[in-house]
């Protein structure tokens, strides 16, 4: 089952830079799941790390401070919700 869907995970993970939270989700199962999966089949994590350019860790910020949700400014950017508390960790 899992063989067949490889290339759509493959898709989502790396290309579209979706968190395995969110491929899990697409497909009715856990991140956990997800990873169990990649690992099976020999597919390596991404390294985690996203560069945001100053401009756009102004405009996260800037959603932050007015309220919007961390998860949803996520989603926004495709990317996992630790990365957005990176961004405000990191503050310059």
């Amino acid at each position: 089952m899992w063989k067949r869907r490889m290339k759509k995970i493959d898709e989502m993970y790396y290309t579209e830079r979706k968190s395995m939270a969110q491929v899990g989700k697409h497909y009715g199962v856990s991140r956990e799941r997800i990873r169990q999966v990649m690992e099976k089949f020999g597919r390596q994590r991404r390294s985690g790390s996203v560069d945001f350019s100053e401009d756009l860790k102004q405009e996260i910020r800037k959603r932050r401070s007015e309220g919007e949700k961390v998860k949803d400014i996520a989603n926004a950017y495709n990317v996992c919700q630790p990365t957005i508390y990176r961004v405000f960790s990191r503050k310059k």
